[in-house]
């Protein structure tokens, strides 16, 4: 009796452990985004590069001047809601700079972002570009006002 419990625990942890890593979301089927600072895209003097969440999706890879750039995050969400099912269970991933390049405005943002994906029930990570590819953290672990 006790070996058929152990069996049966067994095979209903290996069960739940397989679907929960089914269901995690993966970064190369959503919706990836780099947050650009504006006073980065001031830099260009052409004035053709945009501050914002400059989407890029990796089977459809643009060149940054043919990518959407949203400016804000009802925006961006709005694009993410337009995507297919697949692309909207695997969430939406940001990517960072140095904290200090952005504006207290932009900062303000991904909270902003972050609180609407939580209303939404959107998956959202966002990582710091110096620490790609494995430092993803979910959306309540990250802010651009504490990191160092």
């Amino acid at each position: 009796m006790k070996k058929e419990k152990l069996i049966l625990a067994i095979i209903l942890f290996l069960f739940f452990t397989i679907s929960c890593s089914l269901s995690s979301p993966k970064r190369e089927l959503g919706l990836s985004a780099h947050l650009l600072p504006k006073s980065v895209a001031d830099l260009d003097k052409t004035g053709e590069i945009e501050w914002g969440y400059m989407v890029s999706q990796t089977k459809n890879l643009k060149a940054p001047l043919e990518r959407p750039v949203f400016q804000e995050p009802n925006d961006l969400i709005a694009y993410f809601l337009e995507q297919s099912s697949k692309i909207q269970q695997n969430g939406i991933w940001v990517v960072t700079t140095n904290p200090n390049a952005y504006s207290d405005s932009e900062k303000e943002s991904v909270e902003i972002l972050k609180k609407l994906c939580k209303e939404k029930k959107i998956s959202l990570f966002f990582c710091r570009g110096s620490k790609l590819p494995n430092g993803w953290l979910k959306a309540d672990l990250f802010s651009l006002k504490t990191e160092k």
